[in-house]
């Protein structure tokens, strides 16, 4: 993915690829591939616009969908799978702008030139709203067909409610049934819900008035929140030749699983996924684990259970990939008289050097300079001690230089320093 890079203004663009199953499997499949549908429990429960113009229905069971149109391509919906390709598309976001907040799967929101905002719709397939605002730019992605992108000037945020319809308004909100409620109304428009008072929005439209709300009546924000890439720990593995023994693969995977162990440092994962290069391009595998992952072991056998699910079969396999996800640090319980010798040792030390010990204080978790993230507080009394980490190196220097009217001093071994000069 290649990122635009322009001069013009930025705006907030909103990014939609919802439902992200069905856009996955579609972009799987080739988006002009056949009709697709998303299954789960053996129900449909996602269909394309080609697969409902067939007459598939979300709910149908899957042989009845299949009967009535047999070039209907199906996939069984993966949580793990999705959630591994949700993080990798945040990724590819990223390399737009550092500006990127993710607001469930399938949508986000980023700052970039309106020439990005049209490559990202063309690219993606997705369906993009640019706008000066948050809520301007979701109500436009929810007005965009796919591979499109709808832009709202500043000066026409408010008349831009005016070809917002109320059936848009369900992807920010708005009910099944309160949306068929406002139609036998009448009202056809955002911009005729907005003419409503608050006190009536609230009374007819009951919790839904609280989502819809900002979108009809602001303040609207332009804040978009800096992009915090998930942790994740990633080894590789490459053959000198392609291999289709998967006898190999298991010899691999238990080297990989063993150097996957020790980058976690003692944190666990969650989520397993296997990407093999292969002749016909990247496959992957993706495994949820019943209990966290803190052996190699397990990561082995899970590994290989991945590889068989990306059912390789005969292609011969150049570079093996293992990804562990959802990484978190263990639990621990501790007793109820563990904590007597830190906090004896504490006051110890404050007794003895009553500035060495020191507290921090988050400013701005999003900035990216440490001086603006946070500051240091004193640990007993809490008064500012600066943004400097507590006994951080400073310059080099050397002894002071001699004053013009007095003689050239002489210099002992050691003398400079015993009263705790630099050095």
């Amino acid at each position: 993915m290649n990122s635009t890079f322009g001069t013009s203004r930025t705006f907030v663009v909103c990014v939609r690829l919802e439902p992200f199953a069905l856009w996955h499997a579609r972009r799987s499949l080739g988006f002009a591939g056949p009709p697709v549908v998303v299954t789960r429990g053996g129900r449909v429960a996602h269909a394309s616009d080609a697969a409902t113009s067939l007459g598939v229905r979300v709910g149908m069971p899957l042989h009845a969908a299949t009967s009535g149109a047999p070039e209907l391509a199906h996939e069984e919906e993966a949580p793990p799978l999705l959630a591994g390709a949700w993080e990798a598309l945040l990724q590819d976001l990223f390399a737009y702008s550092p500006k990127v907040e993710p607001l469930g799967e399938g949508r986000a929101l980023l700052t970039v030139t309106l020439g990005a905002a049209r490559e990202l719709a063309a690219f993606l397939h997705a369906r993009v709203g640019a706008a000066p605002s948050r809520e301007s730019a979701l109500l436009a992605a929810a007005c965009a067909a796919e591979g499109t992108c709808v832009t709202v000037q500043r000066s026409g945020e408010d008349d831009f409610l005016r070809c917002v319809p109320v059936d848009a308004l369900r992807v920010v909100g708005l009910s099944e049934a309160n949306a068929r409620r406002l139609r036998l109304l009448g009202v056809s428009s955002a911009f005729e819900l907005a003419r409503w008072s608050k006190a009536q929005l609230a009374a007819f439209l009951g919790e839904d008035a609280r989502f819809l709300r900002p979108f009809l009546f602001g303040p609207r924000g332009d804040v978009v929140r800096s992009f915090r890439s998930a942790p994740r720990v990633e080894v590789g593995f490459d053959f000198e030749e392609p291999v289709t023994e998967p006898g190999a693969w298991e010899e691999v995977l238990s080297l990989l699983a063993g150097e996957a162990l020790q980058e976690l440092r003692g944190r666990l994962a969650a989520r397993l996924s296997v990407r093999v290069r292969t002749e016909g391009g990247w496959l992957e595998g993706v495994r949820t684990a019943k209990e966290p992952l803190r052996d190699a072991g397990r990561i082995a056998r899970l590994a290989f259970l991945a590889l068989e699910s990306a059912r390789v079969g005969g292609l011969g396999v150049d570079r093996v990939e293992l990804h562990l996800g959802g990484l978190a640090r263990a639990a621990r319980q501790g007793g109820l008289w563990e904590r007597e010798a830190p906090v004896a040792a504490t006051d110890a030390v404050l007794a003895r050097f009553p500035d060495a010990l020191v507290r921090a204080r988050v400013l701005d978790e999003d900035a990216f300079s440490s001086d603006a993230r946070f500051e240091w507080l004193g640990w007993r009394d809490g008064e500012r001690r600066g943004r400097r980490v507590p006994g951080a190196a400073r310059p080099l220097r050397g002894p002071r230089p001699p004053e013009p009217d007095t003689a050239e001093p002489t210099f002992r071994l050691g003398a400079n320093y015993a009263d705790g000069g630099s050095a």
